[in-house]
């Protein structure tokens, strides 16, 4: 691949790519809403004088977020297609700045398509990108990585600051964006040219005055995620990404984490294709570099920084929300793009077996990501189907499913009953999920306890002595147990 910028890449490589991506986020796009889209989308207010005062949602500030939700709500209604379209479309712009950026960096330079491609592609997106409540955290990525390329360009006030400021509102990890600038300034003069008095006040103040704002003036904390640092829960939090990335699953993570005795039975869904793959590039290229006896170069030590510092709120977090892996990902690509770069260079003798290695990593990438994305379509479907099996005489009703997808569980109880309220139920339904209150679980009648079952949601014939859905474990218990 060329080095030079946008004009210099062959337009059969980004055309190639694009196709890749069309198709791979197909069944997301035709996808219905999942997990809590309705609940964000519904409760968004277009209000802007009123976000900046209240918090949203479940004790949370993200005003800007709120604000988008409100404006797509206002323009879209309840037609997922338009959000995707949003998200995929925010997708692409954070890929070109990915591209952008390690662009600036002259020894990244050769590296930087293949790492701006294999972050449109890696299937961890998936959740940020197929989720419409992903757009918070992707578009907070894009305000970093547009950031970042601004302070690597140089005087642009009247672009970063608004950037900078609709960063801050849509995400809390905004904020690890001064540590990557920091990152950068490490290895590179360009990006040390704005570490003057003057930027540093003025970013320091727009963090701090949202800091202040958050915490002293409408005293908020953490919303659902309550910050406790425990080491064995940073270790284990952090091999979990780092499985992630390397193009594990969310499932095979429960299974390792939970289940280690189903291993056998479901050792692909651990061990992916994607998976062994990249363990075998990344094993061969650091068996390579070691035996070289070379010393680290920065092409090796940014990447891991990046990731390091992009996980770094998973050391305080007990739980893992995997949408902030999503601006981890540029650090994971460049990894492998270098790999990839450095497989070419090896077999320069025969350049037609290199294009087939990169050919066969993209097909196994791009199908990786559309098999995930078809989860998305298929847990849509079934939210789809609440309102026409359930019955009009329930007024509280438990639905009971195991988790399909990992812990990026598509059952929210406050999105259920929302769709459920727009297909006609009245306004005092309820719906619950059978962990919220086991004194409900006992009162409500046995034809309205519904169950996942062979692909369908249907209503048992009594109710069960325990539910199959356990979140406090992200797992499903089988039925028999």
């Amino acid at each position: 691949m060329k080095s030079e910028s946008g004009s210099g890449i062959e337009l059969r490589w980004i055309g190639g790519l694009a196709a890749l991506c069309v198709l791979a986020y197909i069944p997301a796009w035709i996808a219905f809403f999942v997990k809590d889209d309705l609940a964000l989308i519904s409760s968004a207010r277009l209000a802007p004088g009123a976000v900046w005062f209240h918090t949203w949602p479940g004790g949370f500030f993200r005003p800007i977020a709120e604000l988008l939700f409100a404006v797509e709500h206002w323009f879209f209604g309840f037609h997922p297609l338009p959000y995707h379209l949003v998200s995929w479309v925010a997708h692409l712009g954070s890929a070109f700045f990915v591209y952008r950026l390690f662009n600036l960096l002259a020894p990244l330079r050769a590296v930087s398509f293949f790492a701006a491609a294999l972050f449109a592609l890696h299937p961890l997106n998936t959740e940020t990108v197929s989720w419409i409540s992903g757009q918070m955290s992707l578009f907070a990525s894009l305000c970093t990585l547009i950031v970042l390329y601004i302070l690597g360009m140089g005087r642009r006030w009247g672009v970063l600051i608004p950037v900078f400021v609709l960063g801050l509102g849509f995400y809390e990890n905004f904020l690890l964006v001064l540590l990557l600038w920091g990152v950068l300034c490490l290895f590179d003069d360009r990006f040390r040219s704005l570490v003057r008095p003057v930027p540093l006040l003025v970013l320091g103040l727009c963090s701090g005055g949202y800091l202040y704002w958050r915490f002293g003036v409408l005293g908020l904390g953490g919303g659902y995620y309550q910050a406790s640092f425990s080491i064995k829960t940073a270790l284990v939090n952090m091999a979990y990404y780092l499985y992630l990335l390397v193009g594990g699953s969310a499932i095979g993570g429960r299974i390792i984490r939970y289940r280690l005795e189903d291993l056998g039975s479901h050792l692909f869904t651990v061990f992916t294709p994607l998976f062994l793959l990249n363990t075998l590039l990344l094993i061969g290229f650091f068996y390579l570099v070691v035996r070289s006896r070379s010393r680290p170069q920065f092409k090796t030590v940014l990447p891991a920084l990046w990731i390091f510092v992009a996980l770094l709120p998973t050391v305080l977090l007990p739980e893992r929300p995997r949408r902030l892996a999503y601006l981890a990902v540029p650090g994971f690509a460049l990894v492998m793009g270098q790999v990839l770069c450095y497989v070419r260079e090896k077999i320069c003798f025969a350049p037609w077996v290199a294009k087939v290695v990169i050919a066969v990593y993209a097909l196994v990438l791009s199908s990786t990501l559309y098999l995930r994305n078809l989860d998305w379509y298929a847990v849509g479907s079934l939210e789809r189907s609440f309102p026409k099996v359930v019955t009009d005489e329930c007024r509280q009703r438990i639905f009971d499913m195991p988790n399909l997808v990992g812990d990026a569980l598509f059952f929210n109880s406050i999105s259920t009953a929302q769709w459920m309220r727009l297909n006609g139920e009245k306004a005092d339904s309820q719906v619950f999920a059978p962990f919220e209150s086991k004194d409900r679980q006992r009162q409500i009648r046995a034809e309205c306890y519904y169950r996942y079952d062979d692909g369908l949601i249907r209503p048992v014939r009594e109710v069960p002595p325990r539910p199959i859905f356990s979140r406090g474990r992200n797992w499903a218990d089988t039925p028999s147990e």
